[in-house]
């Protein structure tokens, strides 16, 4: 005669291990709560620990260097087009651009596309997100400029409905009603 399957015993090796109730889980807060709610009260802290385990922990160092060499590489993202001019041959023009942006493509002048890509990588991995703010500027190349902005720069308490356009506002990001982030505050 067998057990019916509601009243087995699960075999140990089959149980979540923070599930369980002993001594050295004792730490282990676990919260119901949504993700938004969690970020809302412990983004500040998590941000701050994390951002001195970049700067003082050997490993967390060389975790973020790895993916600096392994994601962006020494030579960056290329690009590679297979447009071709009328005649049939390759148009480089547009690679050549390409190129010519990637040389200076930030606002500020300081860093060529390969230290931009490696700053974003970095962003990411450390603070789970990167923000990129696209500047018009006529004098700019190809009439704009990339400016990378901390993800701190936003205002994480901000957290409610614009009033003019009626979307909600979450950790200081607007999103619109299809879920599309559309402004930062």
């Amino acid at each position: 005669m067998t057990l019916p399957s509601a009243s087995r015993p699960v075999p140990k090796h089959l149980r979540y291990a923070a599930a369980g109730n002993r001594m050295q889980y004792g730490d282990f807060n676990a919260s119901s709560g949504s993700a938004d709610f969690e970020l809302m009260t412990a983004l500040p802290v998590v941000r701050n620990k994390i951002r001195a385990l970049a700067r003082n922990s050997g490993t967390m160092k060389r975790y973020l260097s790895l993916l600096k060499s392994n994601v962006v590489g020494e030579n960056g993202f290329n690009l590679q087009v297979r447009v071709r001019k009328q005649d049939g041959t390759p148009d480089k023009r547009v690679e050549a651009a390409w190129r010519e942006f990637c040389m200076m493509p930030t606002v500020d002048g300081e860093m060529d596309i390969i230290e931009f890509e490696k700053q974003m990588v970095t962003s990411w991995a450390r603070d789970g997100e990167y923000i990129i703010e696209l500047v018009n500027d006529p004098d700019a190349v190809d009439g704009f400029l990339l400016n990378p902005i901390e993800g701190d720069l936003l205002d994480e308490t901000l957290n409610n409905t614009h009033p003019s356009t009626g979307n909600q506002i979450k950790l200081g990001v607007e999103i619109s009603r299809r879920g599309r982030p559309v402004a930062y505050h």
